[in-house]
């Protein structure tokens, strides 16, 4: 007995036989063996051997496997061939009856619908569960079983081996249940010896994992591959880079040392977010035989236009993003895996912008205000540095700009001083730090008539100074300037001066430096042109630096004698007798 009942085609036949007689020793298991036989025509019978439970139980079981086949199988071939509808009857022979003459008890089953079939995936649980055949070297490795009838009658195994060695076996019903139909539980392998059963040993560079899933119906065992390697990095650099410079790559891969006698090779991949522009393909090199350090290098190239596949560089422009992706393999074996792809993104540098207060009063402070995009990569510490000189003598300032949060600006300040002009003079001179006036709105006052000391934090001013502000950009290599004007007192001629014909030009000429704010190239500036007409609108005239560093501004603009308003679009300012 213990058969009994419907069987689901394709799952172990369980036989229970109890015999308290077949006890022969009762100091270890005793066997005896038991039939099963098929109604179906040509199905030849198993003997299946059958293990006392005990030392001394007197309780004997045993299984045969049941495989979904029509054709009929052969005697004792270690399986029975079934079909739904089969009736499968298994029989045991007692030598000694309690009469004590020989006797036989059998049980029958009828074959029913067989189980689904299970799947099992060794998996990355840190990637969405998705499938991995590459794991990593002394890690933890995923495994995923899937199948809707795993626990009826009872749920199946898992065994986990690397390399051959012994599988580390785990029952299904310790797996962690992710939905119904899915399963999941974590191995630890490692590339030494196995740890009882809490490690998979033996899983060293480019050893085989197999695990192995055991279903229980039907009765088959399915197995999932993968292979071991080490984890790789990947390095490129400068990041952020300029336009028109090598990029450099560096892979450290100890699976990709295949010949320890000489330098192995590999290849990484660059890609760009520039739409159009084809990918890299970068050799890579060994530094030398079995170091497992592999470099290559490729160019950027400014260009407004996309660039081919593999044609040695990158066209490039400010702001593009790089992508450098190195597909991980382990050793001596050809197998990729998408999720072990090794990335690096480098930015093409951005130019920055500066600026400074366009205009101060001899002793107040000047605000400086940097924005580069990239200096966050650069200057990862939040602070870097601008050069503020002056055109009086050699003074110098270097002073700190701090990122202002996550943002790509910088700010910073510089104090500076004048000479005092208080008719009873000044007690709070700034003649060494800490200066008295570095506290509060107030003039600092130092003998500005002399060169100060660089790089003490104040800068010695004096009325009409051009103050150069200097960021030098890292990234892409390059120095962009700002101007500070120490405010002087300028003037303003008109001609005529005082009487105006109707019909001639009003001409104006505007004499400030304070108005110079790029000494590279002449400026401009807005005067604007009033009457005491009632109703008539001014006139706003522009005028033109003369040259780079004058500060000399002109212009002019055309009378006309006339009752009728001027409009804002009319090229002349109309008058009349008395205006």
């Amino acid at each position: 007995g213990g058969a009994g009942g419907g069987w689901g085609g394709g799952g172990l036949l369980r036989i229970t036989v109890s015999d308290a007689d077949m006890d022969a020793d009762w100091g270890a298991p005793d066997t005896v063996a038991a039939v099963v036989s098929s109604d179906k025509r040509h199905e030849m019978p198993e003997t299946v051997t059958l293990t006392e439970t005990g030392d001394s139980t007197g309780a004997f079981t045993g299984q045969v496997p049941t495989v979904l086949q029509r054709t009929a199988g052969g005697a004792d071939d270690g399986c029975v061939n079934v079909v739904v509808g089969d009736t499968l009857t298994a029989t045991y022979s007692d030598a000694y009856s309690s009469n004590g003459t020989a006797a036989s008890a059998s049980e029958s089953v009828a074959v029913t619908e067989g189980g689904a079939e299970g799947t099992v995936r060794i998996v990355d649980a840190s990637k969405s569960f998705q499938e991995s055949v590459v794991v990593i070297e002394n890690s933890v490795v995923q495994v995923v079983v899937n199948d809707s009838d795993a626990m009826a009658p009872s749920g199946g195994s898992v065994e986990v081996s690397c390399g051959g060695g012994t599988p580390l076996s785990r029952e299904l019903a310790n797996f962690t249940a992710v939905s119904g139909t899915e399963y999941f539980s974590s191995f630890t392998i490692s590339a030494g010896a196995a740890v009882a059963s809490a490690t998979v040993g033996g899983c060293r560079m480019g050893a085989e994992v197999r695990a192995v899933y055991r279903d229980v119906l039907p009765w088959r065992a399915v197995t999932a591959y993968g292979v071991v390697n080490r984890r790789a990095t990947l390095e490129a650099g400068p990041d952020p880079i300029g336009m028109s410079e090598s990029l450099h790559i560096t892979v450290t891969d100890a699976d990709l040392d295949e010949n320890a006698l000489a330098a192995d090779a590999g290849v990484a991949t660059v890609r760009s977010s520039r739409g159009g522009e084809g990918s890299e393909a970068v050799p890579l090199t060994e530094t030398g035989a079995s170091t497992g350090v592999f470099t290559g290098v490729t160019r950027t190239v400014l260009s407004g236009l996309a660039g081919a596949a593999d044609s040695g560089g990158l066209n490039v422009d400010e702001g593009d993003r790089l992508t450098v992706t190195y597909q991980e393999r382990a050793l001596g074996s050809s197998v990729l895996d998408p999720l072990r792809a090794a990335t690096a993104t480098v930015l093409v540098g951005r130019s920055a912008t500066v600026e400074a207060t366009p205009v101060i009063q001899a002793g107040t402070s000047i605000q400086i205000t940097v924005v580069d995009e990239d200096l966050p990569l650069t200057a990862p510490s939040g602070s870097s540095t601008v050069r503020v000189t002056t055109d009086k003598d050699g003074e110098s300032e270097s002073v700190n700009i701090t990122r202002v949060g996550l943002t790509s600006t910088y700010v910073g300040t510089l104090e500076t001083c004048t000479r005092c002009t208080a008719p009873t003079g000044c007690s709070d001179l700034c003649l060494a730090q800490p200066c008295p006036c570095l506290i509060g709105p107030c003039t600092m006052n130092c003998p500005s008539e002399l060169e100060g000391v660089s790089d003490d934090g104040v800068l010695y001013t004096e009325r009409g100074d051009l103050v150069t502000v200097t960021y030098d950009d890292p990234m892409p290599l390059a120095s962009y300037t700002a101007f500070t004007h120490v405010a002087r007192t300028g003037t303003l001629e008109v001609i005529p001066s005082q009487f105006l014909v109707g019909g001639e030009p009003i001409s104006i000429i505007l004499v400030t430096g304070d108005l110079n704010n790029d000494p590279a190239r002449p400026e401009t500036a807005v005067a604007n042109v009033l009457s005491t007409k009632v109703g008539l609108s001014g006139k706003s005239v522009t005028l033109t630096e003369d040259g780079p560093t004058s500060g000399r501004f002109t212009g002019s603009i055309e009378t006309r004698m006339q009752e009728a308003l001027h409009t804002s679009s009319d090229p002349f300012f109309a008058v009349e007798e008395g205006d």
